[in-house]
């Protein structure tokens, strides 16, 4: 019997050892299992974290958009300008008795004898006064100022006209709103 006895002692010492080493396993897991998680303040600062730096991306993304507009409305504006003082410097080059009545007109003869004139209306429009008044300014572009200022060229004897222009894009948010200036001289080939 006492070997019984010694065979559940020996065996209970072996099933403590074993629980004492399980509890040990498992309290150094749970502890593992401490290190491996994220507390809810780490939580919140990552989160934190990452929505700062998707505001300031989109910010930056914003921000360029905004400058592409802005950079395609300038083209916009300068190419239709451009294409308006183009027409406006062959009609004056190819004319004679040149003369500007007052800042916003200038009239000249044309090359079949007709007087015409280009003329500024103060508020957005640049128009042609031949046969019949055209337009010359698209609709998304509009011009802010207009200045003719004739002067006699004392060698060549030819009133030279010197044009600016100022025009700005319409229909668009002020932030991509663009603004082109152009200056010219036009010296007529007749006199």
């Amino acid at each position: 019997m006492l070997e019984f006895f010694g065979v559940i002692v020996g065996e209970l010492t072996r099933l403590e050892r074993t629980l004492f080493l399980a509890m040990k396993n498992i309290k150094g897991r749970q502890a593992c299992l401490r290190r491996q998680a994220f507390t809810l303040f780490e939580t919140i600062l990552v989160l934190s974290i990452f929505s700062l730096i998707g505001v300031m991306i989109t910010g930056i993304l914003a921000s360029s958009i905004r400058s592409v507009k802005k950079s395609q409305n300038l083209i916009k504006v300068k190419n239709a300008t451009s294409r308006m003082v183009d027409l406006i410097e062959r009609q004056i080059r190819s004319g004679k008795l040149v003369s500007c009545p007052d800042s916003s007109k200038v009239q000249f003869t044309d090359e079949y004898g007709n007087v015409t004139s280009f003329d500024w209306d103060g508020t957005s429009n640049m128009a042609s006064g031949s046969a019949t008044p055209v337009n010359l300014n698209p609709t998304d572009v509009q011009i802010t100022s207009a200045v003719f200022a004739c002067t006699p060229d004392v060698v060549t004897g030819r009133t030279v006209v010197d044009f600016t222009v100022t025009a700005q894009s319409t229909g668009v948010e002020t932030a991509e709103s663009a603004t082109a200036d152009f200056v010219t001289k036009i010296i007529p080939r007749n006199k």
